[in-house]
């Protein structure tokens, strides 16, 4: 018994595939999801900006921000025992979670303003042409 073999003809001068026709379909259709999904994110960031162009949507964030518990512990306990409520916990974290997202989508400028309320909105400065 010999390790040669036959090798036909008509086989060798065919290409081999390296991607199945399916794998190249779903390819393309996480192409296409990625794209949308950019524009989709890009259309949000644009309405958040103008959204955040007014006091009354700065106001709105300060809000959302509230309500999501930033500012506040998440980690919940029992006084008596001191034994950690895993429950509640968790779903503070995930309220929090909802306001780190949406931070990442506002301007740094306007964080500022959003998360610290006390420090004002300063005007860009001119130069005087009299001067």
């Amino acid at each position: 018994m010999t390790d040669e073999f036959e090798v036909n003809p008509e086989l060798e001068e065919q290409p081999i595939e390296t991607k199945s026709p399916h794998r190249m379909r779903s390819q393309r259709l996480n192409t296409v999801h990625r794209t949308d999904a950019e524009h989709h994110l890009k259309s949000i960031k644009q309405g958040m900006t103008h959204c955040l162009s007014s006091q009354d949507g700065i106001l709105l964030f300060q809000h959302i921000m509230s309500r999501c518990g930033f500012h506040r512990p998440s980690v919940t306990a029992n006084p008596q025992t001191g034994e950690m409520f895993n429950g509640s916990t968790l779903f503070f974290e995930g309220q929090r979670a909802i306001w780190l997202e949406l931070r990442q989508l506002i301007s740094r400028d306007k964080l500022v303003h959003i998360e610290n309320p006390e420090i004002p909105v300063l005007e860009p400065v001119t130069k005087n042409e009299d001067e």
